[in-house]
Order: structure tokens, then C-alpha cells, then sequence
């Protein structure tokens, strides 16, 4: 063999290990869960595109209303029981901008989920890879109980089979507050005055 082939061999077995090694980090994609360049898209470095197909999965929660402070169960679950969830990021966003990372409220899960996101971000993943068919998420109100809240998660079923934008049923401010913090139902005082300002024209009627 001469010198020339012996480099030739030598780039070509560099080049090998180099791809190996690219190889084995893609097939290893975040198993401690979601890293913090995801927060905002949700949308995790796996080398493909998300899923067109119906999600397996969905999100539940055991309140459709919240108050202040109020602490309510989140579950996400495989509908089927045949497509374990290996991998997710959930996060609490308002319904008025969910598109954007505007969280409410705090997420925390136990031991074997973190935040990947900043502290002011609610946001929870996983912190390992294992197969599982439900993770219970517990969610914490703000003190201030204005926003309408959608839990939006992307949920891996494998490194290249994953889904986007995966919502529960919204989660509406007790009392009917709605979004912009303003209250939907009629106060009571107005409902008085319209009551008596009845009353009066019936009893005018009788006399007259």
C-alpha cells in the first residue's frame, strides 16, 4: 500500500467515525428531555417534521374552570394504550396569544420532569426516555385569575415520529371573567334596577 492510499484510507475512516458519531447523537436526541431552544417553538431538534396524521395522544384536565391560586390535575395521555410516549413538552398558554410563549401559571410533575425553559416560562418535560402511556402534570393559577388557558404540548412518540401543537380544552377564569380581565356575566345591581324599573310600569298600568 503507498503512502497516498494509506491517507486516502485514513480520511475515509476519519470521515466514518466522524458520521458515527453524528449518527449516534441524532438517534440519542434529548433524552432528559426538551432543551431550552425549544420554549418558544416547541419544536424539537430531531432531524424531521412533525406528524400529519392524527395525534394519538390528547390532553385532559380535571377543571374546565380555575381560581386564583387553584391547583388542577393535567393529564397526558395514549388514547390507545399502543403508542407509548417517549418524550414531551407542555406548557400553559393564554388562549388570546398561543402562538407565543405567553405562559400562566406554574407546571410541576414530580421528580422525573423539569422546566428546560426560563423561570419566568412555565414549561415542563421529561427527564428521561422510557415509555410511558400517561404523565400527570399539576398546574398552579396565577393569583390573578384573568386568562383563558390552553395546555399546548409536542409529544414524541420516537426521534422521528413526533407531534405539534397538541391542545386540551380551554380553561376559563371561574366567574366568567374573560381574557382582557373584564367580566362576562351581568352584575347583579343592574339586574335589580331592571326588575323594579318593571314593577313600577306593571303597578302605574293597575292604577291608570
Amino acid at each position: 500500500m503507498t503512502i497516498s492510499q494509506m491517507m486516502d484510507y485514513r480520511n475515509i475512516l476519519a470521515d466514518s467515525l466522524l458520521l458515527g458519531i453524528l449518527i449516534f447523537g441524532q438517534v440519542m436526541c434529548y433524552p432528559n428531555g426538551a432543551p431550552q431552544s425549544a420554549c418558544s417553538s416547541m419544536i424539537p431538534n430531531h432531524g424531521a417534521s412533525a406528524s400529519s396524521i392524527p395525534s394519538p395522544y390528547n390532553i385532559t384536565t380535571s377543571k374546565s374552570t380555575y381560581k386564583p391560586n387553584e391547583e388542577i390535575t393535567v393529564i397526558i395521555k395514549d388514547v390507545s394504550g399502543e403508542n407509548a410516549i417517549r418524550g414531551f413538552l407542555i406548557q400553559p398558554r393564554r388562549k388570546s396569544s398561543i402562538s407565543h410563549p405567553n405562559t400562566v401559571g406554574s407546571l410541576t410533575g414530580g421528580s422525573m420532569t423539569r422546566n428546560p425553559c426560563t423561570a419566568s416560562m412555565a414549561a415542563l418535560t421529561h427527564t428521561n426516555n422510557n415509555n410511558t402511556s400517561t404523565v400527570n402534570i399539576t398546574w398552579k393559577a396565577p393569583a390573578d385569575a384573568r386568562e383563558t388557558v390552553v395546555f399546548v404540548a409536542t409529544i414524541v412518540q420516537r426521534k422521528e415520529i413526533y407531534w405539534l401543537n397538541i391542545q386540551s380544552p380551554e380553561v376559563k377564569p371561574a366567574g366568567g371573567t374573560s381574557s382582557s380581565g373584564r367580566s362576562t356575566t351581568v352584575p347583579t345591581l343592574s339586574c335589580s334596577l331592571i326588575c323594579l324599573f318593571i314593577l313600577h310600569k306593571y303597578v302605574k298600568q293597575q292604577i291608570f
